[in-house]
């Protein structure tokens, strides 16, 4: 209803205001544009429109100076209706916004080549040259599109292609009900579901090197969370269920070709937590972390542990049962190069040989 409402007001706008533009402005004035503004129930209306003769004269006299030019239309019906198309060499942006009261918006530009050179940044909040952001008190929908003109040699866009855009619905400084945003011709995306600020209830991001998906997810507390960044040679990442800074139901993490698990853990001790680097492995089942051990340089096993095994490489290992402070296991096997054993308290009666 909205639109047929709105091209039918420009219509007759257009219709109204015909009569008084001649042929001959339209031709020889490069400078000239056509405004019209009719009044109507929801108050005055302007639409400005620049003619072919400015559009083309302007572009050909700033390129000789070595600039950018461009050209900008605005239609408001407001608050039903809000419409902003910037044309700039080589690009365009084009906004339209539905139900939509202003707030704040942003748009600097140092080089205005930048905006539409090809990039990984999302350019909506932190492009190489330029920032463009826009907050309304609220609208019901809108969506803003960053076209790029340039062709090289390893994409061939036209015109048509979209190198990056916005959308929104619902949207308030404090919540909105979901937000979307695609760059570089959709191979990055970031989206939002019931965002509010600081937490949304659904959020993920996806990129060449970086992905993520949460749920209720903060630095003191998550439902779920996954995040994952590839590097040149390695991988870092943390995966998280039902967790809290004070305990987590399940936890992962990898950096440089390490990974540590831990199931029901909670500070300086877990349930169950694993770990594994290259040839070495330890798991601990219901362990506490060895602080003093850590202290003297002599960190690894567990102070206190109902079971624990750690390999160091393919010929050293050892597994210990019902490990204690400074009595050490109960029971333990180990075995190296050398030799296999095994025995009760080896700590006190083996330890020549039991280095563990």
């Amino acid at each position: 209803m909205i639109g047929v409402f709105c091209g039918a007001w420009s219509a007759a706008a257009l219709a109204g205001a015909e009569e008084q533009t001649t042929a001959s402005d339209e031709e020889t004035s490069p400078a000239a544009t056509k405004t019209y503004i009719e009044s109507g129930p929801f108050g005055l209306i302007k639409i400005e429109i620049p003619t072919p003769g400015r559009v083309l004269g302007k572009m050909e006299s700033t390129r000789s100076r070595g600039e950018h030019g461009g050209e900008q239309v605005d239609f408001s019906l407001l608050p039903l209706i809000e419409l902003h198309v910037t044309t700039d060499d080589p690009g365009a942006l084009f906004e339209i916004g539905v139900l939509r009261i202003p707030f704040a918006r942003l748009w600097t530009v140092e080089g205005r080549k930048g905006i539409f050179a090809p990039s990984d940044r999302n350019p909506f909040h932190d492009g190489a040259n330029s920032t463009l952001w826009d907050q309304p008190h609220f609208c019901f929908y809108d969506i803003a599109l960053l076209f790029d003109g340039t062709k090289g040699q390893e994409r061939n866009r036209s015109r048509s292609s979209a190198r990056a855009q916005r959308s929104r619905w619902l949207d308030t400084p404090l919540v909105s009900l979901w937000e979307l945003e695609k760059w570089d011709y959709g191979k990055y995306h970031r989206y939002k579901f019931l965002d509010f600020l600081p937490v949304a209830v659904v959020a993920g991001e996806k990129g060449k090197s970086r992905s993520s998906f949460e749920i209720l997810d903060t630095d003191l507390a998550s439902v779920f969370g996954y995040e994952n960044e590839e590097k040149k040679d390695n991988a870092t990442g943390h995966v998280r269920s039902l967790y809290t800074c004070a305990a987590s139901l399940w936890e992962s993490r990898w950096k440089d070709g390490k990974r540590e698990w831990s199931f029901l853990a909670a500070p300086l001790c877990g349930g169950l937590t694993a770990s594994a680097e290259g040839e070495k492995e330890s798991l601990t089942l219901f362990g506490t972390e060895n602080v003093a051990g850590k202290w003297l340089g002599r960190g690894g096993a567990p102070a206190i542990a109902l079971w624990h095994e750690r390999r160091e490489d393919k010929d050293t290992s050892s597994r210990h049962f019902l490990r204690l402070p400074l009595i050490g296991p109960v029971w333990a096997a180990w075995e190296d190069k050398e030799e296999a054993r095994w025995g009760i308290f080896p700590r006190l009666f083996f330890w020549k040989e039991f280095r563990y």
